[in-house]
């Protein structure tokens, strides 16, 4: 089979960009205090931008639900898009709360990986979750069983740079 271009950027990408695993290592630093779950980047979810557009969202859909709400009698079609509107404005309420529930429990890492600081830099830019101190710079691969290459963040930024 052949391999398109962005396959080779990101077979590329780890095999260059990713230089070793060290899990042990790491959880092993951690514990003994040669590094703390502070220093950690990225280890709680931001997901401010995307709770503010789906807020913008709901905003707008609310104003046209309050439009129709102050009218004293809605034709057939008005009274089936309020109805509407109101199940769009439970479903990005919702959506915002579990949003900001994401927010709150730090991201689950499976395995740490010593990465070059080239790549950390792109993780970062993708929030991935990144350990950074005299020793060395890693990874905090948040999914595991199945290859690196395969990782949506690869894929991103193998995307970027193609």
């Amino acid at each position: 089979m052949l391999k398109t271009n962005l396959q080779e950027t990101i077979e590329r990408l780890v095999n260059q960009e990713i230089l070793a695993c060290q899990s042990s290592l790491v959880e092993a630093m951690l514990q003994n205090g040669m590094a703390e779950y502070e220093e950690i980047e990225n280890m709680y979810i931001d997901n401010s931008d995307k709770i503010q557009e789906v807020e913008e969202e709901r905003d707008e859909i609310l104003d046209k639900y309050n439009e129709l709400e102050d009218k004293e009698e809605l034709t057939e079609s008005e009274e089936i898009e309020f109805n509407n509107l109101e199940d769009k404005i439970s479903d990005l309420e919702n959506q915002i709360e579990e949003l900001e529930r994401e927010q709150e429990e730090p991201q689950d890492i499976f395995e740490w990986w010593l990465v070059s600081n080239w790549l950390a830099n792109k993780l970062r830019n993708y929030n991935e979750p990144i350990l950074d101190n005299d020793y060395g710079t890693w990874w905090g691969r948040t999914c595991t069983g199945q290859s690196i290459s395969m990782d949506y963040v690869m894929e991103c930024i193998a995307e970027e740079i193609n």
